[in-house]
């Protein structure tokens, strides 16, 4: 080697050591134009792989993940490429070429916790959250006292809506790591979802002061005010950062629900377009282009809005299986027919009976659980606890002895697990009140399991909301729902799983008709008082004024509904699919004729 080729070699050593540095310090701009000039040279994987990660950083996933590239077509075995370009790619919602990325890491090296813990994010994010608990777990084993993994089990649970598991796990972080902002910020996520909005506001401040220069948890505390209806109070944080030109998709989705709440609709719309014109992640861009149909369709611009949902929907990464849906609503179906042996094993003593009685409120989603909920808990004597996790938890996960899932453990019940399954459901719900002799579960999907309820709590009562086939699916249709949801990423998905419901929901009405009560969503908004009174006689509760003032009822709502029922019944949400009519033909042609309205089936 001469010379020359000596002094350029030190030369890149330098500066490679001097971009490390800059990295090191946060100084990602600097380390950045550094580890270009090396490229540009004297390319090498190592400095491609930093670029990648630094364009990463920087939501560039484009440079990134060409960036990454190149260094494992210079370095094939590059273990740390292939993480962050899995990184990068789950980052876009291309999680297939993510998992196989992440994948490859892990062959190289089945030790690598960053690449574990990411393909468990993946998983999560995809709703398998039984793969993602396999892969946490396989770090906890490695490193017993890593805080992101504990965190992120917690995070699986959270997705459930088991919060006071997700609590456990978060503070278990925050113990390990006492500066972890994550544990905070999340715990506080909990509290939120949970209803607890003090302790809310005091994990996100000390979040806040983990990371004083970090958004988040002031767009979390607006957030917070404005799902308790404090709307100026959240324009008291929101504005300044807009001001300022901080708009973050989290900020731009809070200031458009505040904005339709103020009939505003343009400011929403300015904001949300702003946010859409920067680099932002698909699954952020999939959120603000609901919010964004959403303004449109207040505005009546349903053309527009459609649009905006179509859009949104189009982005989900879901795959609906009609045929395992089939399969499992018909094998619930066959296990319940067994009609003697459940009411063999059903929950008849009359020892310990309980001092606090559930009221079960089931449906489709946005089928007016909510609104039902509202009015039935604005009764002195029942308390609304909201959408509970409790029984699908029960149902699917108090068998680990077999491998028998639900419905088939129900075969394997007996009185004495019966007694003890509903002992631990009562003693979770007395967390939430232990002084109403009633209390509400208004999970929709419970809808799945009414005769393990049955088996459980035979002297409760179910309340079942129905409401017109092609309003309840386009409302499905406008919101984010998650991925525990597959089925609403397309209109005529929706109408095959809306079929499949009414379907046992009909088998559960054959089985246990005086335990159910349907209930109209229509029929509520136009003749209200008659329709509480059936409900409370259902229950058997004496008829009681506050039911009609339930928008006067300050409890907390964490449903997509929660602005709806602090107000007093309106109509304008029925019919809504008139609006849509010329694009909801392949729904109207999926849902089965005896389930449409007469209305529906006009043209």
């Amino acid at each position: 080697m001469n010379k020359t080729n000596k002094q350029q070699d030190t030369q890149i050593r330098k500066l490679k050591l001097q971009a490390r540095s800059l990295f090191n310090r946060g100084d990602f701009q600097q380390s950045g134009q550094l580890y270009t000039d090396i490229c540009t040279h004297a390319p090498d994987a190592e400095s491609h792989c930093m670029l990648g990660i630094i364009y990463n950083m920087a939501s560039n996933c484009a440079q990134a993940e060409q960036h990454l590239a190149t260094a494992l077509q210079l370095k094939p075995d590059y273990e740390q490429a292939w993480s962050y370009l899995g990184i990068t790619q789950a980052s876009q919602g291309n999680y297939e070429a993510a998992v196989n990325s992440l994948n490859q890491a892990l062959t190289i090296n089945p030790k690598n916790t960053q690449a574990l813990n990411n393909l468990g994010n993946i998983y999560r994010e995809l709703g398998q959250n039984n793969s993602a608990e396999v892969c946490y777990k396989r770090v906890l084993k490695l490193e017993p006292k890593n805080a992101i993994t504990v965190n992120n089990i917690a995070n699986i649970y959270l997705t459930q809506c088991l919060y006071d598991k997700a609590e456990y796990f978060y503070k278990k972080a925050i113990k390990l790591n006492k500066d972890y902002f994550d544990a905070y910020y999340n715990l506080g996520a909990t509290y939120q979802s949970k209803g607890e909005h003090k302790q809310a506001t005091k994990y996100y401040k000390l979040a806040q002061k983990i990371r004083p220069e970090d958004i988040q948890p002031q767009i979390a505390l607006a957030n917070s005010y404005e799902k308790q209806g404090k709307f100026d109070k959240s324009l008291e944080i929101i504005t300044p950062l807009l001001s300022r030109n901080l708009i973050t998709p989290d900020l731009a989705d809070i200031y458009s629900k505040i904005c339709i709440k103020n009939k505003d609709y343009d400011a929403g719309i300015n904001v949300i377009e702003k946010c859409l014109a920067t680099r932002i992640n698909p699954i952020h861009e999939q959120a603000l282009r609901f919010s964004l149909g959403d303004l449109y369709n207040k505005q009546s611009a349903y053309d527009k809005a459609f649009k905006e949902y179509l859009a949104a929907n189009t982005m989900r990464p879901y795959h609906y299986d009609r045929l395992n849906t089939e399969n499992t609503f018909n094998h619930i179906i066959d296990v319940f027919q067994q009609t003697e042996q459940i009411a063999n094993t059903e929950n008849n003593s009359t020892d310990n009976k309980p001092t606090q009685t559930p009221i079960f409120i089931i449906g489709m989603p946005r089928s007016g659980t909510t609104l039902i909920e509202q009015i039935v808990s604005s009764h002195p004597l029942v308390f609304g606890a909201g959408e509970l996790a409790y029984i699908g938890e029960l149902a699917e996960n108090s068998f680990p002895d077999t491998k028998a899932q639900y419905p088939d453990c129900i075969k394997q019940l007996t009185a004495d697990k019966v007694s003890q399954l509903s002992n631990i459901y009562l003693k979770k719900i007395a967390k939430h009140n232990k002084t109403c002799p009633y209390i509400t579960d208004k999970m929709p999907h419970n809808f799945l399991y009414v005769g393990f309820i049955k088996l459980l709590f035979p002297q409760s009562k179910i309340i079942h909301c129905l409401r017109n086939p092609l309003d309840v699916c386009l409302s499905i249709y406008f919101h984010n729902f998650n991925k525990n949801h597959p089925y609403t990423d397309n209109l005529s998905n929706l109408g095959h799983y809306y079929n499949q419901y009414r379907k046992l929901m009909a088998f559960w009405h054959n089985q246990y008709n005086d335990f159910i009560i349907d209930i109209s969503y229509e029929n509520v908004l136009t003749n209200t008082e008659d329709n509480i009174r059936n409900m409370l006689n259902h229950i058997g509760l004496d008829w009681n004024e506050d039911c009609l003032k339930f928008y006067e009822n300050k409890r907390t709502i964490s449903t997509p509904s929660y602005a709806q029922v602090n107000q007093p019944i309106y109509t304008a949400s029925m019919e809504r699919w008139r609006h849509y009519a010329p694009y909801i033909n392949n729904l109207r042609n999926t849902v089965e004729e005896n389930y449409l309205y007469p209305e529906n089936k006009e043209n």
